[in-house]
């Protein structure tokens, strides 16, 4: 396993949050859970960066959604959020903000 970071990123680049210790097994598998991870939030960070160290693996900067705009994800998201709820709980940055995850967290109840 590599260990990762992500780093979160308001629309003018600004660094809003960052999840240290993402472990996957290769560059792929890690750019597809960031980017689930940043879809899960992305009412509260405009992109992400993804690091393996001092190696810039990918960045993306997608479109900001509207807060509260849960509709838009899929089921297949959705399962993958789940799978990672205890990353995301014990991140230590500002996705506990995300109205988005909110809205998911409720529907799933």
């Amino acid at each position: 396993m590599k260990t990762y970071r992500v780093f979160f990123r308001c629309p003018g680049g600004v660094i809003v949050g960052r999840q240290d210790l993402l472990d996957a097994e290769d560059d792929g598998i890690a750019v597809a859970l960031a980017s689930q991870l940043f879809d899960a939030c992305c009412d509260v960070a405009a992109g992400f960066e993804l690091w393996h160290g001092p190696r810039l693996v990918a960045t993306s900067y997608a479109r900001q959604q509207r807060a509260g705009d849960a509709g838009s994800i899929n089921a297949e998201t959705q399962a993958s959020v789940a799978r990672y709820e205890e990353l995301l709980r014990d991140s230590r940055w500002t996705i506990a903000k995300s109205q988005k995850l909110l809205a998911l967290t409720k529907r799933s109840s």
